[in-house]
């Protein structure tokens, strides 16, 4: 059963939630973490589920949860963000528990941020929008958003705005185009453009460009030792219906 738990007595209500799970290009895991280290957020919670591995991530000497909650009052944004790839079934459970708590929780919107497969990585990508919101719609194009009109949205990004159109959730999914060999920090550091403008706070991105590199080292190095752990998992289970 996922659990979303928050450890901060803080009104969410007219917040803006944003998600950025691992996806393609890691889009959404770099722009996500990129806010959390650069802007005034506070670590307030984390989602738990017991599908989720047994796996505790270290940043900087700290013991993290796998999916994480950070919330900037100033800014009124709570961020939910995770490195780790979720199955479909993990998909689609936590997908329904953030639609359900938003709408709980009178949150006033959501964006999604995710990748979009690209052939090759671009210094300035395009950025595709899904929304069931005409303002939300409005706006993005005014930034220079396309419309994506056919097409697959993957993973919790696709799952929550199906939830989200169920629950009557403001939700806006934005897909940079990515690189899908690496972790695309040019991708991610548009859609933050997008995001600035959006919620009306200063990002700057140049130093995401720059930094990249030292991204995308961290996030290879921890989605090694999570495929290392899921497949030791495997081997565990082929030994029990070999000889259990």
């Amino acid at each position: 059963m996922v659990k979303i738990v928050i450890k901060k007595k803080i009104n969410f209500t007219g917040y803006t939630m944003i998600e950025g799970f691992s996806g393609v290009g890691l889009v959404g895991t770099l722009a996500s973490q990129y806010l959390v280290n650069n802007l005034d957020f506070i670590r307030v919670g984390y989602v738990y589920d017991e599908e989720l591995p047994p796996v505790a991530v270290l940043n900087k000497g700290e013991i993290l949860h796998p999916i994480r909650i950070y919330a900037c009052k100033k800014s009124k944004i709570i961020l939910l963000t995770s490195e780790l790839p979720m199955g479909i079934n993990l998909s689609k459970k936590i997908a329904s528990e953030i639609s359900e708590w938003a709408k709980k929780n009178k949150i006033k919107q959501i964006i999604s941020l995710e990748g979009m497969a690209s052939l090759k990585k671009q210094s300035k990508p395009s950025v595709y929008y899904v929304t069931n919101s005409k303002v939300l719609a409005k706006k993005v194009e005014s930034f220079g958003g396309i419309k994506l009109m056919d097409g697959f949205i993957l993973g919790v990004s696709g799952e929550l705005i199906l939830e989200c159109i169920d629950d009557n959730v403001p939700i806006l999914s934005l897909m940079a185009e990515s690189y899908t060999n690496i972790p695309d920090g040019f991708a991610a550091a548009e859609l933050l453009t997008y995001v600035s403008n959006l919620v009306g706070i200063k990002i700057n991105t140049k130093p995401l460009v720059s930094e990249a590199e030292i991204f995308e080292r961290k996030i290879k190095d921890i989605i090694s030792q999570f495929s290392k752990l899921k497949q030791a998992k495997q081997q565990d289970k082929s030994k029990y219906m070999m000889y259990g």
